[in-house]
């Protein structure tokens, strides 16, 4: 009876502290996703700021080139960030519920405004800065992982811009049209400065030779 007892009261406290440590795990993992999301929403402000006051000197005249070059740059840097974060809450397999997949398709065309608002101010201002967009496939794909490695250690080694998609992602319609415009056959894909394509896994020297030649041309 006494060991009986015993037993029971172990059950007890060990559920009770697996109770406990699940009920602080999604806690935790809920904190950090209102907090990515709460920068997502810094970063949209962000991208509606920039957007009006490149309007706003094109209509009234003036020139904000160099404001506009480095707040766009900062601007990836943040970007950056957060993606960081996203892909940790993957590895980690953190909340894949409808919160997150609503925060990853938040992201994903907070990337595409970027992507499309850098290649505006490079052609009016004159931007000298690279831009790769990265396509990769999430669902079992191991040349995608290695790229994704290739160009994180690239972004330490030469200012660039990189701008991931998943083609995988079908919660976002316009990845689709994404894919068709590039007319994508497999990933990864990298999409070289807006104009070059280069399909499969591409070392660093690769990558930074395409850069090198595509401003030569």
């Amino acid at each position: 009876m006494v060991r009986r007892d015993i037993f029971l009261t172990t059950l007890i406290i060990t559920l009770f502290i697996f109770g406990l440590g699940y009920g602080l795990g999604s806690y935790q993992d809920n904190f950090r996703i209102d907090d990515s999301s709460y920068s997502i929403k810094e970063s949209e402000l962000e991208t509606d700021s920039l957007v009006t006051e490149k309007v706003f000197f094109e209509e009234f005249g003036g020139n904000s080139c160099d404001n506009l070059k480095e707040r766009i740059n900062n601007f990836n840097k943040h970007i950056y960030e957060i993606g960081q974060t996203l892909t940790e809450f993957d590895s980690k397999k953190i909340s894949k519920g409808n919160d997150y997949n609503l925060l990853k398709r938040k992201y994903l065309l907070l990337q595409l405004n970027l992507y499309t608002l850098k290649h505006k101010i490079q052609k009016s201002c004159d931007l000298k800065s690279d831009t790769i967009l990265f396509i990769f496939d999430s669902k079992d794909n191991e040349e995608s992982i290695r790229q994704g490695f290739v160009l994180d250690s690239l972004v330490n080694q030469i200012p660039v811009s990189i701008i991931t998609i998943d083609k995988s992602f079908e919660q976002e319609p316009l990845v689709k049209s994404l894919i068709t415009y590039y007319d994508i056959k497999k990933a990864p894909t990298l999409i070289i400065n807006y104009d070059i394509k280069k399909e499969g896994y591409t070392n660093i020297p690769e990558i930074k030779e395409l850069l090198t030649n595509e401003k030569e041309t």
